[in-house]
Formats: structure tokens, sequence, C-alpha cells
């Protein structure tokens, strides 16, 4: 797999073809029937990225309130329990990574 576009596929299939098959189907699975995976997974697929070429460019900002706290991106981390099957010290290397960009 060359270098390039990142999409959640190309990096589902590395992942897949990186980790041994317990770990990866640990954290690619869901709970019970994974309904609520397929169920994400379908809302995703449904939204749409609206391109606004030139709309008010000049001043543009990804930070977010939450909680009335400002976080410089409107998403997190979440644990994911047992991370460091896949990585050595990925919990602690996630932690870390959020705090360093500002997001909770």
């Amino acid at each position: 797999m060359g270098r390039g576009l990142h999409t959640i596929d190309r990096l589902r299939a590395r992942a897949k073809a990186r980790l041994p098959r317990f770990a990866f189907d640990f954290v690619d699975g869901g709970a019970g029937a994974e309904t609520a995976l397929a169920e994400n997974a379908a809302a995703l697929r449904r939204l749409k990225l609206v391109p606004r070429v030139l709309a008010g460019c000049e001043i543009r900002s990804n930070e977010t309130e939450l909680f009335g706290r400002r976080y410089a991106q409107p998403f997190g981390m979440a644990p994911i329990g047992m991370a460091s099957i896949t990585w050595p010290g990925a919990e602690r290397g996630m932690a870390r990574a959020a705090a360093k960009a500002g997001i909770p």
C-alpha cells in the first residue's frame, strides 16, 4: 500500500494486515450483534461534506466548547480498553497526543 490519501478503509486494511487476528478483531469489532457498529457506519456514510470555496476563509478555527471548556478540535480521544494489544503503550501515547493537540 503506497503513500497517499488516508481513508478509514485504507487504515483498516493496513491494521488488519499488521495486527494479530485476535487484536484486530478486538479493536475492529463491536459488542453483541454489532448492531450499534453497523448503525454508526451507516450514519457516517450518510454524512456529506459540502465545500464552501472562499467563503469566510480569512478567519477559521476548529475550536469548540464542551462542558464549559474550549478545545482545539470538535472531537476527542475515547478509551477503547486494551489498546496496548495493538501497540505497546498505546493508551499513554494517545493521551499525550490528545493533550498536545488540545483535544479532550
